[in-house]
């Protein structure tokens, strides 16, 4: 499934007064995250074709918003046609703050499933095979 995502960015920045690519750094900068005027104008016309979490954060900051006012995955609201979960469902389940504890949802977890930490810095992931 292709789904084409849809970035506010750019009536966010003119609702907070932010008219241009300079603004739009000086902006982020005051909530950590630096990047080149180049960089912010792409970002003022067209989404990121990679997620930087960082980045994220930092444009939700400074724009009071949610990812949800930033960015729409455009996926689509038909059922599926063999009951599953569709797409959206899905997200919008793991957005929701009603969260299932992990006893309720064990079921999801295959037998390779394993806890989660947080790692320490400069950590390398490697994919076991």
């Amino acid at each position: 499934m292709t789904a084409k995502i849809r970035w506010h960015l750019s009536s966010l920045a003119e609702g907070k007064g932010i008219l241009g690519p300079s603004a739009l750094r000086a902006a982020l900068e005051k909530h950590g995250y630096a990047l080149s005027v180049a960089q912010a104008s792409r970002l003022l016309r067209h989404p990121p074709s990679k997620v930087d979490i960082a980045m994220l954060r930092a444009l939700c900051k400074t724009f009071n918003c949610g990812l949800t006012d930033l960015l729409d995955l455009g996926l689509s609201e038909a059922p599926s046609q063999d009951g599953k979960e569709t797409s959206k469902e899905s997200v919008e389940r793991a957005a929701s703050p009603e969260r299932e504890s992990p006893e309720q949802s064990s079921h999801l977890m295959g037998p390779r499933a394993i806890a989660l930490r947080p790692l320490p810095a400069r950590t390398v992931l490697r994919s076991v095979e």
